[in-house]
């Protein structure tokens, strides 16, 4: 890709009007365009919190006028406007509701934090395991969460994938998942940045595929547990954002991976020895987001995924196998989260 950006040297000014997905992809083309010194890249990434409303944004005049206008003037008019002088990145952060500005990207005020995965959370039967979250790194004895697959409850595909249907009719979208949730938070913990998920795990196969979910967890009103027990579903979740990786594509680019971008090089398959424990570095895409005191932090960690919550599926066949995902002091599997200093 880099290749191709050398012909030209042009202005860039990217948009990123979804940001879980597009988001990705604009500081994935941003870090193309400063490894050849491109000077003239300025990105943007607009983010507001539903995807119909980024569409109708873009398309919008006041959007262009406001976003687009001075940038066009200046490079195709000539026009001394100062938008140059501006602070090059402008990220919405989603749970606040804002725009923040910043000279960077990545930011570089950031300090990576690691959200570890716990064997005991809150016992709420939410999940095929109830594990924990804490920034504290676990015990010794915490051991392995297992999760087997294809599971009898899931929905299957084509239908809701690896969500299981509650009695009342409703899917659910953890019941035969890994989840890891932390306890309610006592302060804002704000993060702006790539993420990634250092994990630790097995398998009695010798490919398996993770699929991981990072959530925030709202606290419940009134009266919503009760409800929740009736029906059979979780508390309610909002997609901070995700990641995925075939285990057998674990191989890094070491000249293009950052401590916190894991560049997979997707080259050179390197199947599992069935019962061995690898570290798989798995690139969570860049989320801009602000974890409210109260809110608990939700990490989910599946086989599959579900065309009916996520909107999209990667449904390749069956599969068979069971996965075990460590947290213990040898194998302390977290997520670097960049919190904002």
């Amino acid at each position: 890709m880099a290749a191709v950006f050398r012909r030209p040297q042009l202005p860039v000014r990217l948009a990123a009007l979804a940001f879980v997905v597009l988001a990705a992809g604009c500081a994935t083309f941003d870090r193309a365009v400063q490894r050849i010194g491109d000077s003239g890249s300025w990105p943007l990434i607009e983010a507001p919190d539903q995807h119909k409303r980024n569409q109708s944004q873009f398309a919008s005049i006041e959007f262009h006028e406001r976003e687009l206008l001075l940038w066009y003037d200046y490079w195709l008019k000539g026009i001394e406007n100062g938008v140059m002088e501006e602070p090059p990145v402008k990220v919405w952060v989603q749970g606040k509701g804002e725009y923040r500005v910043e000279n960077a990207w990545p930011v570089e005020r950031v300090r990576y934090e690691p959200a570890y995965l716990r064997e005991s959370g809150p016992r709420r039967g939410i999940s095929a395991n109830d594990g924990g979250l804490s920034f504290e790194a676990p015990g010794a004895n915490e051991g392995a969460s297992d999760i087997t697959y294809p599971d009898e409850e899931w929905g299957g595909w084509p239908g809701i994938g690896n969500a299981v249907l509650s009695p009342s009719g409703i899917p659910n979208r953890s019941k035969k998942s890994l989840t890891f949730t932390s306890e309610p938070l006592t302060n804002d913990i704000e993060i702006l940045g790539p993420i990634v998920m250092k994990l630790y795990a097995s398998s009695d196969q010798k490919d398996t595929d993770f699929f991981v979910r990072l959530a925030d967890e709202p606290p419940l009103g009134a009266g919503e547990q009760a409800i929740l027990d009736r029906l059979e579903q979780p508390p309610p979740t909002k997609t901070v954002s995700r990641g995925w990786l075939k285990a057998s594509h674990r191989g890094l680019d070491q000249e293009r991976s950052t401590p916190h971008r894991p560049w997979h090089s997707h080259s050179d398959p390197l199947p599992l020895t069935p019962g061995e424990v690898y570290e798989f570095d798995i690139e969570v895409w860049p989320a801009a987001w602000l974890f409210r005191a109260g809110h608990r932090i939700r990490i989910e960690i599946a086989p599959g995924d579900s065309p009916y919550f996520d909107g999209f599926s990667h449904y390749f066949g069956v599969k068979f196998g069971t996965d075990s995902v460590c947290h213990n002091t040898m194998y302390p599997s977290h997520m670097l989260l960049p919190i904002l200093t």
